[in-house]
């Protein structure tokens, strides 16, 4: 009988979608244990049962009866706020979506030269031992290497992307803010399309960019640690709020935690002005008693921890990597329908992780990457 599907094609896409054998078994009408020999390669569906699973999952045909495109290694785990309600389901989907970012950034490197990665060299340094002030060094430390200065920073994607980061967007579970992961040489940073605040998404990514810098040597082992996972995260947040706002420049700036003055910062920062107040607190500027005040502040204007004046006003960051890269290979007549066929991907996964407008418009200015030669 011919191979109608690959096996572990149907469980990636299964695990992307967070649904369990049992779930997929009973929306296509066959039994749980049939879904678990298709993803053995035990045995093989029908042509009918295909499109049903293809219908199903959402996914074209074509991808549950293709081998996957070439990846390169994950060096590490995958990093991101883990606690109890963390399911093996969640931490699943997000491994899949991340590797489908891989995918879709695998087949534009065949035809475009991504920036180079431009990162702190990899120290072995044990993060056990990190101070606060090694950590405000090291976020200084790539804010110079970055040419960042010691001020706001206009577009924190741009700067990421500039400096050979890939970045994409998934909806990702409301507790997971964002994932991160090196692969080979090049880090990934995968973000929660859910989120809806600039600020919100700016201290996520400073936050993966703290993992990607200070975490990169580190074993999975000590992420399945909860202590040593705990202080990891720790730090990544130390990282995250000295790389927006500078240990130097907050003691220039910040005067009070009075609503109006957080407000000023917070729009010429881009920072949650929770985050403001916590980094006050971490500098001894001022006490449990005003951060109290603060918060009391801010419900009696009707506002919350996750909800800060704001928030729906400061313009998103785009991901314009790959728009960008469908521009230049527009320019050369290969168009983004042949890049998403070649990912196999559904259009509708491949312009949700990519961050592109379904309706493509080739005619933008392209900025920072550089052609290479297609051979084809």
């Amino acid at each position: 009988m011919e191979n109608v599907i690959i096996g572990e094609r149907l469980k990636e896409v299964r695990e992307a979608r967070k649904m369990t054998q049992e779930e997929l078994s009973q929306k296509i009408g066959i039994t749980r244990s049939s879904i678990s020999a298709f993803e053995k390669g035990f045995k093989f569906p029908s042509i009918q049962t295909v499109e049903k699973l293809s219908k199903e999952l959402k996914i074209p045909m074509a991808y549950l009866q293709n081998e996957r495109p070439p990846r390169s290694n994950r060096i590490g785990p995958l990093s991101y706020r883990k606690n109890s309600r963390t399911s093996q389901a969640v931490q699943d989907q997000m491994s899949r979506l991340e590797e489908w970012l891989e995918d879709i950034y695998s087949i534009y490197n065949t035809y475009i030269d991504f920036p180079e990665v431009n990162f702190l060299p990899a120290e072995p340094v044990d993060y056990e031992f990190l101070s606060d002030d090694d950590i405000e060094k090291t976020a200084d430390e790539l804010r110079a290497q970055w040419g960042m200065g010691l001020g706001p920073i206009s577009n924190l994607t741009d700067f990421i992307e500039a400096n050979g980061i890939v970045i994409g967007r998934a909806f990702l579970e409301s507790d997971v803010d964002a994932v991160s992961v090196w692969r080979s040489r090049r880090p990934h940073i995968l973000i929660n399309k859910t989120i809806t605040s600039c600020a919100r998404i700016r201290m996520s990514i400073a936050h993966e960019l703290g993992h990607l810098v200070l975490h990169r040597l580190v074993d999975e082992e000590d992420y399945e640690d909860k202590d040593k996972h705990e202080l990891m995260e720790k730090q990544a947040s130390s990282f995250a709020g000295a790389f927006l706002f500078p240990r130097r420049s907050f003691y220039t700036e910040f005067r009070s935690t009075k609503l109006d003055a957080l407000l000023l910062m917070k729009e010429r920062w881009k920072v949650s002005m929770g985050a403001i107040v916590m980094r006050a607190k971490i500098f001894e500027l001022i006490n449990k008693n005003n951060i109290r005040t603060f918060y009391d502040q801010l419900a009696l204007k009707g506002y919350s921890r996750k909800k800060e004046p704001l928030d729906d006003e400061i313009p998103l960051e785009p991901i314009k990597l790959f728009s960008e890269a469908n521009q230049i290979l527009a320019e050369n007549r290969i168009n983004i329908q042949r890049i998403i066929d070649e990912t196999l991907l559904s259009k509708n996964d491949f312009y949700t992780i990519t961050d592109i407008e379904p309706k493509f418009n080739e005619e933008k200015n392209v900025k920072i990457i550089q052609f290479r030669r297609i051979d084809d």
